[in-house]
């Protein structure tokens, strides 16, 4: 009797382990299906902000400058701090990837205190 006992406990302590599984995998697709609607969602305020392809931001005397250069090429973004320029992304021509790293980048500025125009 006392073996029926251990082998029921051991079923039942199973089979809530296997629902506790399954329940995880349910909501880390529904965590993906809604990161998923997340990234949808910035994409388009990325596509509704506009860029006039230059921005320049300060904090007290510390001054950021971002700029959109276009080439047959490609697009780049150079990003100008304490007076060296590097290349911080690239992508197709005219596409908006250029224009949605110079937002990114700007809003991190922001977000740190600077005022960006």
């Amino acid at each position: 009797m006392k073996s029926f006992a251990i082998i029921l406990s051991s079923l039942f302590v199973i089979s809530c382990s296997s629902q506790a599984v399954k329940d995880s995998k349910d909501d880390a697709e529904t965590g993906n299906k809604v990161q998923d609607k997340a990234v949808t969602e910035v994409k388009k305020v990325n596509k509704a902000s506009t860029s006039t392809g230059s921005v320049s931001c300060t904090y007290g005397d510390i001054k950021r400058e971002l700029n959109i250069v276009q080439s047959p090429d490609n697009c780049t973004v150079e990003y100008t701090k304490d007076g060296t320029k590097n290349e911080i992304g690239s992508g197709a021509p005219n596409s908006p990837f250029c224009e949605e790293i110079v937002n990114r980048v700007k809003n991190n500025l922001t977000a740190a205190g600077y005022q960006c125009k």
